[in-house]
């Protein structure tokens, strides 16, 4: 009776494994659908132009990437040449039309924003993974510095949860004039102990997405908010990843969960964030 219990378990614990390998990528991504229409309806009506954007020939990803950019406002501090540059990256299960208020926000400042969407998700093909993140982080970049003419230390990237960790890809690779995150994991491996704690998540997992090794390559300041009740992703990641990196500046929201991000035009954290700009800008 002892030995089948004992195989019982293991059975259950090879075929939970097997189910986290098989499935991992509809897990950690999970994309919403918008037709191509549609996400050009809303571009024209946030006031940006639609780009798709080439990769790097090493990438490993074949395509182009979609991005929206918005330039500054005509009536803006910096007229129509970008003062600066954001690139955003959005959050798993939303696309490019989840931050416009944000976008406008910049723009009214004098900032341009690229915002990408990475393979498998709303307007760029392919199937979403670590490696066709880097390629989007890395497109949007070599653009950002090289047609638009912006430079590196004028370049904050910028990443919302799952976004966060697309802009975690680049660090080291790049090296930006700031970079701030929300809600962000340390890594997708240290995410997967908690669902997986006795499996070997980190030979499981194909896309590990470990901010927490490159964020110590960043020489720039860093923004990192994380809410205090976010149940998705713990706010420990957030403390961990700006333990990681001296000088950043570490935001707990109090109460604050994992939506909405805590960036919002009207928050307290909107003025916090606007400063930071202003210093990446000084400096």
């Amino acid at each position: 009776m002892t030995g089948l219990l004992i195989a019982g378990v293991a059975a259950l614990y090879l075929v939970y494994g097997l189910l986290l390998w098989r499935i991992q990528e509809a897990v950690l991504f999970p994309a919403p659908d918008a037709p191509a229409a549609v996400l050009a309806e809303a571009a024209a009506g946030a006031g940006a132009q639609e780009l798709w954007l080439p990769v790097r020939p090493d990438s490993g990803y074949i395509g182009k990437i979609y991005t929206w950019y918005l330039p500054p406002d005509p009536g803006s501090p910096s007229g129509d040449a970008p003062a600066g540059l954001v690139i955003y990256n959005h959050g798993n299960a939303e696309d490019l039309r989840n931050r416009t208020s944000l976008y406008r926000h910049l723009n009214r400042r004098g900032w341009g924003v690229l915002a990408i969407s990475c393979p498998g998700y709303p307007g760029t093909p392919g199937a979403p993974s670590e490696a066709g993140m880097r390629a989007a982080v890395l497109a949007a970049w070599d653009h950002a510095t090289g047609p638009l003419g912006v430079p590196a230390g004028r370049v904050v990237l910028h990443g919302y949860s799952m976004g966060g960790g697309a802009m975690g890809t680049a660090l080291g690779a790049v090296q930006p004039g700031g970079l701030v995150l929300e809600s962000t994991f340390a890594s997708i491996t240290d995410m997967g102990r908690r669902f997986a704690p006795l499996h070997p998540v980190r030979l499981l997992l194909r896309h590990p997405l470990r901010t927490i090794d490159r964020i110590g390559q960043l020489r720039a300041p860093a923004l990192i908010l994380h809410g205090s009740l976010d149940r998705l992703i713990p706010v420990d990641h957030g403390r961990r990843l700006a333990a990681a990196l001296p000088g950043a500046v570490f935001v707990e929201v109090p109460d604050g969960g994992h939506i909405p991000p805590p960036i919002q035009p009207g928050s307290p954290y909107m003025a916090m964030y606007d400063d930071f700009l202003d210093r990446v800008m000084a400096e």
